[in-house]
């Protein structure tokens, strides 16, 4: 990867029985989740990221400078970084429209960036209003608007969902993704939800007991035409198939052109003959493409042996394969199969 166009870090922190060790070249562009059980180390990484962990050992750099290592060190306010906390860390005494400025004066007001984030985040309707009577989630946004106001090269979001229900849960990643189509910043988002981090992100770096295990891209969405409501949920087409979505398209969505879903591989069944009547949400005939070992670092496909190429008309996506009692399960490439996905394994992304 081109330095340049990366955030590489190379780094070891000590802290009593805890160590984090930290190698990996992170891309500048879209949203990088990093995902791992309470306690991996994921906010470390994030204040090691930040300059707020001096004590670091090793080298971060950003676009081939170097924030951290060799005898240098720069300082967080000169990072040019945004920072969205699990709570909002808003200032109580200004309106939402006073927090957003506070950002935006502070990086030398860049032309109309302020106005698009306002409108991206849907925040409009609440300029006027004081902190203490917004929602959390309406927080949320307020302190993703803040940050983003500011300009920064690079946005950190450290659980910021972690405190809202699942309705606003929903409804802010929607209003976080359009955000950061309008401001053009790169993302490191840090969740130990698969399902919300599969909506938002482009890649996925996982991180245990202090250790980067890895980073794998997500595989293209599948588009899905919309076919209407029924019973106040979206109905969607795939290969001439109707089938209703589980779950609300996000509000970013609008009203035309197709649905970008993305396929959660490890809820997804296989049949080797047409299932016939299911209740799955959605059957589809496909046939197999390339299977291939698990790669080094996919721990997102827990214990996974191999990964399996599914195509079909249409779509293609990799669904994992159990490491025992053979990898490839007896499948062979070019069988025709059919795809069983169960309710819920298909989400519209928020993005």
């Amino acid at each position: 990867m081109m330095a340049e166009n990366a955030l590489s870090l190379d780094i070891t922190l000590a802290r009593g029985d805890f160590r984090l060790s930290a190698r990996a070249d992170l891309p500048l562009e879209g949203v990088t989740a990093i995902r791992g059980p309470s306690g991996a180390g994921k906010t470390t990484l994030l204040r090691v990221i930040a300059g707020l962990e001096p004590g670091a050992e090793g080298q971060v750099r950003m676009r081939g400078e170097i924030w951290q290592g060799g005898g240098r060190f720069v300082p967080p306010r000169a990072r040019r970084i945004g920072y969205v906390f699990q709570n909002a860390r808003l200032f109580a005494h200004l309106s939402v429209r006073e927090n957003i400025e506070y950002g935006w004066k502070r990086r030398g007001r860049p032309a109309g960036l302020r106005e698009r984030v306002i409108e991206a985040l849907g925040l409009g309707p609440l300029l006027a209003r004081r902190i203490e009577g917004l929602s959390g989630g309406e927080q949320q946004r307020v302190a993703i608007g803040r940050a983003l106001a500011a300009a920064p090269d690079l946005l950190l979001l450290d659980e910021p969902l972690s405190g809202l229900d699942h309705r606003q849960r929903s409804e802010v990643l929607g209003y976080l993704a359009r955000a950061l189509g309008e401001a053009r910043v790169p993302a490191l988002y840090v969740s130990h939800f698969q399902r919300e981090i599969a909506r938002i992100a482009d890649r996925v770096l996982c991180v245990e007991a202090g250790q980067t295990l890895g980073l794998r891209d997500f595989p293209d969405p599948i588009l899905a035409e919309r076919a209407g409501m029924e019973d106040g949920a979206p109905r969607l087409r795939i290969a001439g198939r109707e089938f209703a979505l589980c779950d609300p398209l996000p509000p970013e969505a609008g009203q035309g052109g197709p649905v970008r879903l993305r396929v959660l591989g490890d809820e997804v069944l296989l049949s080797a003959a047409d299932p016939g009547k299911s209740s799955a949400q959605l059957v589809l005939p496909a046939r197999i493409g390339t299977i291939r070992e698990r790669p080094r670092g996919g721990c997102q496909w827990g214990e996974a042996g191999a990964m399996l190429g599914i195509l079909g008309d249409g779509f293609a996506f990799e669904l994992p394969l159990p490491a025992s009692p053979s990898p490839a399960c007896g499948y062979r490439e070019g069988q025709a199969v059919w795809v069983i996905f169960p309710r819920g394994s298909l989400l519209a992304l928020a993005g």
